[in-house]
């Protein structure tokens, strides 16, 4: 009996076939890379020869003879024209009168008519000049306006700050009396606290009244009303003197349950 042969498989077939596989990868490479080289050769081989002459500029040389001689230069002075004089106003001569006796006054002294002066400017010399030229004279008038007073500052903090007649609590007592709880706002139940602004005067009358922070407008309005009717106050003083002071002044409605 004889023994089957055994075929290799796996690694020892793979082992087996590598040589074979390395000598053609190791072949096709070297012809590539043989192929790369000589094709630029084998190009310039085999390409067509041209007759035609191949033309070359050459440079041109100029010698410093063949060059033009410049232009002569104009050493003469230029002759400069003179500017023509701006023709300027006659001038006569202004003399005030002085007062003086027959022998004094010189005969060669002359005294302008009122013709002369009136086309000509006053000076201190005589000038000739162009009669066409006439300098018209305005008459300056001075307006004096009165000086107006700096804008009163309104300030926010003073050294004495403005007081209601009687103090604080003559304060409160006037804005219970004073203020009316609007009855539809009582009905709604609206109640809040109303930020009022207002400005007391140097006399301590009440000014720029301002909602500062509002609630509703109904009670905006009340709030507006009492301070607007408030009485004077005490002014603000800074320095010893009244001045303008910005004021602010909460306004409570508040509804009082049984």
């Amino acid at each position: 009996m004889s023994k089957a042969e055994i075929e290799p498989y796996g690694a020892e077939a793979l082992e087996k076939q590598y040589p074979g596989t390395a000598l053609v990868s190791l072949t096709v490479a070297a012809m590539l890379v043989l192929g790369v080289l000589i094709y630029p050769m084998l190009k310039l081989f085999f390409a067509p020869v041209s007759d035609e002459p191949i033309t070359v500029q050459a440079t041109r040389v100029i010698n410093y003879s063949e060059l033009a001689a410049p232009p002569p230069i104009d050493l003469e002075k230029r002759i400069v024209e003179p500017l023509e004089a701006v023709p300027t106003a006659k001038t006569v001569k202004y003399l005030p009168p002085v007062v003086k006796k027959d022998e004094e006054v010189p005969d060669e002294e002359y005294m302008p008519t009122r013709e002369e002066i009136g086309r000509s400017v006053i000076g201190t010399r005589d000038i000739e000049g162009s009669d066409s030229i006439y300098v018209e004279q305005h008459k300056v008038e001075i307006v004096s306006e009165p000086i107006k007073p700096p804008p009163t500052q309104t300030l926010t903090f003073v050294e004495r700050m403005p007081e209601f007649p009687g103090g604080q609590k003559a304060l409160q007592d006037y804005l219970k009396g004073a203020l009316r709880y609007p009855t539809a706002a009582r009905e709604a139940e609206i109640q809040g606290t109303v930020y009022m602004g207002f400005v007391v005067e140097t006399d301590g009358s009440i000014s720029d009244v301002e909602v500062m922070r509002s609630v509703h407008p109904m009670l905006d309005a009340e709030a507006v009303r009492v301070i607007s009717a408030m009485p004077r106050w005490i002014p603000g003083e800074q320095n010893q003197k009244k001045v303008r002071v910005r004021f602010a002044l909460p306004i409570n409605f508040r509804m009082h349950t049984p």
